[in-house]
């Protein structure tokens, strides 16, 4: 079984039509913008401070994998869970191993999904659009 945590968001956003402005990453941190639907002049900001493995997969890939395991948790246009139990993370060894406290963390739109694997929850802000690049 595949479990989604959902984590919570100061401000809301409807995952299925929003998707990655921008993805920057210097080997370590990770800073990933995101359309905020409805609002064309502000952004939504995901820092993941410290970070051990990162992919972007499109969401019609997520749906393949994992089966036939069961989800639990997914809620319609929730943007950001926690997940446990995985594929992403499962086929990570030397990860696991080596790193005892990494979570796997899922950032969830219509189009573009991102999966990073890190000790710490990001930290989650809303920014003008203009400064999202």
């Amino acid at each position: 079984m595949v479990l989604y945590i959902p984590l919570p968001l100061d401000t809301p956003i409807r995952s299925s039509v929003s998707d990655l402005i921008s993805l920057r990453s210097d080997g370590n941190a990770i800073l990933a913008t995101f359309i905020v639907p409805h609002d064309k002049t502000k952004a939504l900001r995901v820092h993941f401070h410290a970070s051990y493995v990162m992919r972007m997969c499109d969401e019609h890939v997520l749906n393949l994998q994992d089966l036939p395991i069961t989800r639990q948790g997914l809620i319609g246009e929730h943007f950001l869970y926690q997940v446990e139990g995985a594929d992403f993370l499962l086929h990570q060894p030397a990860i696991k191993d080596s790193y005892r406290g990494a979570k796997h963390f899922r950032c969830v739109t219509g189009s573009t999904c991102l999966d990073v694997v890190a000790d710490d929850p990001p930290t989650v802000m809303l920014v003008s659009r203009d400064s999202a690049n």
